[in-house]
């Protein structure tokens, strides 16, 4: 689900930066994210039980706080410009990639 979820804005992002239109690769992914975000409103206000966040379990908050933290990665790789980083990758991506990878093996055991 979250592949295709995600594959649509990763094709958007690959083809702005072939076309070098950076701002849009970057508002293609952030602002994609956000929008999903509101869907937790969306969900919020139509669950009949209380509050969606008080019902949520400790899988999902953990989700909830590693997709802020990465979102978190991204800004201050913006904030902070590298003119060379490892692997032609800036620290942020080295960053999310290993948090990532942390992520999954979490979620695995």
């Amino acid at each position: 689900m979250g592949l295709v979820n995600a594959l649509p804005k990763t094709v958007t992002a690959v083809a702005a930066v072939r076309r070098g239109a950076l701002t849009l690769a970057v508002a293609a992914i952030l602002g994609g994210n956000s929008l999903d975000a509101l869907n937790l409103v969306i969900g919020d206000a139509a669950f009949g039980a209380g509050s969606l966040y008080h019902a949520a379990g400790a899988d999902e908050l953990f989700v909830t706080a590693a997709g802020l933290f990465m979102t978190a990665v991204v800004l201050s790789g913006m904030l902070v410009r590298q003119s060379r980083g490892w692997g032609r990758l800036g620290f942020e991506g080295a960053l999310l990639l290993g948090s990532y990878a942390a992520i999954v093996a979490v979620l695995a055991t």
